[in-house]
C-alpha cells in the first residue's frame, strides 16, 4: 500500500503497447538499512568554506558540497548550495580564479562520529552544476541546470587532531569565553586552503559509481573542467552550539547539513535545538527505452496535496529557499537512459496529518511518436496519507500520460482509481529514493494513529495506545519520534474528553520511561548505540525541556509519575531496595540528575542501602538524605557520564576530549579522581586551581547555563 497508493492491490493501467498491466510503483528496499543512531556529546562538527573557484565559462553556477561513505558508498549528509551569479563574477577574466562572497562559504556538517572523521574513506564531496542555455534539435531552451562535474577531498588530508590552542578557531574569544567585539579576521582566511580539482563525469556512468571511482582516486583519462578551492576545519565551534543556532564567528549565513541517517540526540542539545522534519527525496535515473537513444529529458518535480495544489517546501541544498517546483539537472550530452542521483530536501513543517505526493513531468527532446502532441510524460509518489509517511528506499515510477476523455480541468486524474484515466507503453520509468528524517512524523501506522489522537474515538485510540504497553512496537521507531509521542500521551492524558483512557495512558508513558532505562545489546540491528548501555540520559533532558512547557500542576502529575517508575525498575532490578523506606528515596531533582549522568544501576543501589545503612545508626533522621547532583548543576555541563564509566572513559581521556589534558596533574593533586568530581567542578572552581579552560568550553557552559 505505501508502494502502490490506495487500498488493496496496487493501481494499474492499461497497457495499449503491450497488453499487460504495470504497477505505478515498485519498492525496493535500500542496500544498506540505517540503524536509528544515538548521538552524544563527543560528536563533532566538521567546515568545509568554499574559498574560491575557477571555470572557463562565465555563467550562473551552482556548487553543492556534502560528505560521503567511500566504505559504504553512500552519502552521509545533505547537500550544502551555493549559488554564484554572473553578476558576482564580471570583474573576473573568465579563466582567473573568482573570489567567493563571506556570506556564501560556510557549510557546517554537524554528529559526526569519531569513526567518520577518524576513517580514510570519509570524503567531502564537490558537485557544480551550470545554468544556462541548452540547444536542443534547432531550438535553445534557457534556464537549463546542467551538471559540470564531480570532486572528492579526502577528510583525513584536511583534519588534524592535536592542534595547539594559538591555531584554534576560538582565538576571536577573551579569556573570560565572551565574544569579543573587535573586528576579527574571518576564520577561513587563517586556515589552510586546498584545491578541488572537478572532473566532468562519462554520461552513461551512475553518479555512484563515478564518485567511488574519485575516491579510489582512479582519475586517469578524466576532463577536469573546474577547481575550487577550500578550507576545512573539524570542531570549528562545539557540536551543541551548531543544533543550538549559536553560530557564532562562522557567521549567521554558515549552512548547517544533516545526516541524511535517521539520529536521536542524548545530550542537552536534543532538548534544545530546531526540531527535525525533513524528508530526502534523491532522483536517481530515469529509462526511456522507445525513445531515440539520443534524447534529452527535462524531469520537473512538485509536492502536491491530494486537491493538485502544489506546497512550497522543496529545497535544493541547503541555504537555498523554499520552492513548489525544481527542475533537475540534464546532461549536455543526449541519453534515453540519464543518471542523476540529485538529491532535494522537503521541509515537512506546517504539513502534518495531510495527504501528499511527489508529482514529476518529463519533458523529451526530440518528442517520442508514442507521446500525443503537446503531451508530456508523468510519474507519481504517494509520499503520505493522514502523516503517514511511506518507507524508506528506492522506487521504479511507472511513467503515463493523460489519456484520451479525460477531464482536462482534473489536474489530479492519476490518483483516480479506474484503468481508463492514463496510458502507458510499460516501459518508461523514473527511479527515485526516499528517506524520512523527522523528529515528528513516523511510518508506523499505529504510532501515526496516536499522533493523530484528536481525529480517534477514545475506544480506538486506546487499542494503538496499549500496542506501546505491550511492547508491540520496534524500539527503532518509537524513539524517531520520542519527545513527540511522549508529548502526545500527555497531551491525552490531560485531556477531559479522555478520562476512561487515563490509565492505559499512564502505562504507557510509563512504559516510555522503562524503555529508556532497558540495558541493551550492542549488536542490535534496529538502533545503533554508539557505546551507549540505555537511554536514561535521553530521558533526563525530555524531562529538564518539559519544565516550561506545562502548569505547575500538572508537572506534578508527570514529576510523580517519573518517579513511580523509576522506584517500581529499580524494585524489579533489586526486590531487597522494595524495603528501603520512603524517605530515603531520591526525589524528582536527584532522579533528573541520575538521568542526566548517565546513572548506573549499581550505584542507585550501592546509594540507596548505603544511606539506610547510616539512617538506622543516627538518632537525627532529618540529616541523612540521598546527596548526589542537582538537575541543574548537570545541566550547566552537557557531557557527562558516570563515575562508573572510567575503565571505559577514563578521566585523561575525558580531559583530552575537552583540550585541558595537560591539567590532569592538577586535578589529582586537588582530590578531582574520578569523572562524577571532574565534571561537577564549575568554571569558577576550576579557574581557583589555575586552570586555563579553552575558551570554546568556557562559551558551552556559558550558554547552558544560560539556556537553562
Amino acid at each position: 500500500q505505501a508502494a502502490g497508493g490506495g487500498k488493496g492491490k496496487q493501481a494499474a493501467v492499461a497497457t495499449p503497447n503491450t497488453g499487460k498491466d504495470v504497477p505505478f510503483h515498485k519498492f525496493t528496499p535500500p542496500k544498506f538499512t540505517p540503524p536509528l543512531q544515538f548521538v552524544d556529546h563527543t560528536v563533532h562538527s566538521f567546515a568545509a568554506f568554499f574559498m574560491s573557484f575557477t571555470y572557463p565559462s562565465m555563467t550562473t553556477l551552482q556548487f553543492f558540497f556534502s560528505l560521503y561513505d567511500r566504505e559504504q558508498r553512500q552519502f552521509l549528509t545533505e547537500e550544502v548550495l551555493a549559488s554564484i551569479t554572473i553578476v558576482e563574477q564580471v570583474k573576473y577574466k573568465a579563466e582567473e580564479e573568482k573570489i567567493v562572497d563571506p556570506t556564501k562559504r560556510g557549510s557546517i556538517f554537524k554528529d559526526l562520529v569519531e569513526a567518520d572523521v577518524r576513517s580514510k574513506s570519509t570524503f567531502l564531496v564537490v558537485r557544480v552544476v551550470r545554468v544556462g542555455k541548452l540547444q536542443i534539435e534547432e531550438n535553445e531552451v534557457d534556464g537549463v541546470r546542467m551538471p559540470v562535474g564531480w570532486g572528492v577531498l579526502a577528510l583525513s588530508e584536511v583534519v588534524h587532531f592535536n592542534e595547539e590552542e594559538s591555531s584554534s578557531a576560538f582565538a576571536y574569544v577573551d579569556e573570560a569565553g565572551t565574544l569579543s567585539k573587535s573586528k576579527r579576521t574571518p576564520m577561513e582566511e587563517e586556515l589552510p586552503k586546498t584545491p578541488v580539482s572537478v572532473y566532468e563525469k562519462p554520461y552513461k556512468d551512475p553518479v555512484e559509481e563515478f564518485v567511488h571511482r574519485l575516491a579510489m582516486g582512479k582519475t586517469s583519462g578524466l576532463s577536469a573542467e573546474a577547481t575550487v578551492t577550500v578550507a576545512c576545519r573539524l570542531d570549528p565551534l562545539p557540536n551543541e552550539h551548531v543544533h543550538l543556532r549559536l553560530l557564532k564567528r562562522v557567521g549567521k549565513k554558515a549552512a548547517v547539513a544533516e545526516r541524511m541517517a535517521p539520529f536521536v540526540h542524548t545530550t542537552s542539545s536534543q532538548a534544545f535545538a530546531i526540531e527535525r522534519d525533513d524528508l530526502y527525496v534523491t532522483l536517481l535515473d530515469g529509462m526511456f527505452p522507445q525513445c531515440l537513444e539520443y534524447s534529452f529529458a527535462i524531469i520537473t518535480m512538485s509536492v502536491r496535496q491530494f486537491s493538485g495544489q502544489a506546497v512550497n517546501c522543496i529545497i535544493l541544498g541547503r541555504r537555498a529557499e523554499p520552492t513548489s517546483e525544481v527542475t533537475f539537472t540534464t546532461d549536455c550530452h543526449p541519453y534515453h537512459r540519464p543518471q542523476l542521483h540529485e538529491p532535494v530536501v522537503l521541509s515537512l513543517k506546517d504539513l502534518s496529518n495531510q495527504t501528499l505526493h511527489l508529482f514529476f513531468q518529463i519533458q523529451l527532446f526530440p518528442h517520442p511518436e508514442y507521446v500525443g502532441p503537446g503531451q508530456h510524460l508523468n510519474a507519481f509518489l504517494k509520499l503520505s496519507t493522514d502523516g503517514k509517511f511511506l518507507k524508506d528506499g528506492s522506487y521504479k515510477l511507472k511513467c503515463f500520460t493523460r489519456a484520451p476523455g479525460t477531464n482536462r480541468m482534473d489536474a489530479v486524474y492519476y490518483l483516480k482509481s479506474g484503468a481508463t484515466k492514463t496510458v502507458s507503453n510499460g516501459d518508461d520509468f523514473i527511479c527515485v529514493s526516499t528517506c524520512l528524517g523527522s523528529s515528528r512524523h513516523t511510518q508506523n501506522a499505529d504510532l501515526n494513529a496516536i499522533l493523530s489522537w484528536q481525529v480517534y474515538p477514545p475506544n480506538m485510540l486506546g487499542s494503538y495506545i496499549k500496542k506501546v504497553s505491550a511492547g508491540k512496537l520496534k524500539d527503532g521507531d518509537i524513539f524517531r519520534i520520542f519527545s513527540e509521542l511522549m508529548n502526545t500521551l500527555l497531551n491525552i492524558l490531560f485531556s477531559p474528553k479522555h478520562e476512561t483512557m487515563h490509565d492505559t495512558t499512564k502505562l504507557a508513558f510509563s512504559t516510555l520511561i522503562l524503555m529508556c532505562l532497558k540495558k541493551r545489546d550492542q549488536s542490535d540491528s534496529d538502533i545503533q548505540l554508539a557505546g551507549l548501555n540505555d537511554f536514561s540520559c535521553l530521558l533526563g533532558y525530555y524531562f529538564l525541556s518539559l519544565d516550561n512547557s506545562i502548569n505547575e500542576e500538572r508537572f506534578q502529575i508527570v514529576q510523580g509519575i517519573l518517579v513511580e517508575s523509576l522506584k517500581d525498575y529499580l524494585v524489579g532490578v533489586d526486590p531487597h531496595l522494595g524495603h528501603i523506606a520512603a524517605q530515603d528515596w531520591p526525589n524528582y531533582d536527584q532522579f533528573l540528575g541520575l538521568l542526566l549522568a548517565d546513572w548506573s544501576i549499581d550505584t542507585v543501589k550501592d546509594a540507596l542501602k548505603r544511606n539506610t545503612t547510616r539512617r538506622m545508626r543516627r538518632k537525627n533522621t532529618k540529616n541523612v538524605r540521598f546527596t548526589l547532583p542537582t538537575a541543574e548543576e548537570l545541566a550547566a555541563a552537557p557531557s557527562r557520564r558516570n563515575a562508573v564509566a572510567e575503565e571505559e572513559w577514563s578521566v585523561q581521556q575525558w580531559l583530552d576530549q575537552c583540550g585541558m589534558s595537560k591539567y590532569y596533574g592538577k586535578f589529582k593533586e586537588n582530590g578531582y579522581t574520578t569523572l562524577q568530581d571532574v565534571q561537577g567542578l564549575s568554571l569558577a572552581a576550576m579557574e581557583k586551581m589555575q586552570i586555563n579552560v579553552p575558551r570554546h568550553r568556557k562559551i558551552l557552559l556559558a550558554e547552558s547555563e544560560n539556556l537553562c
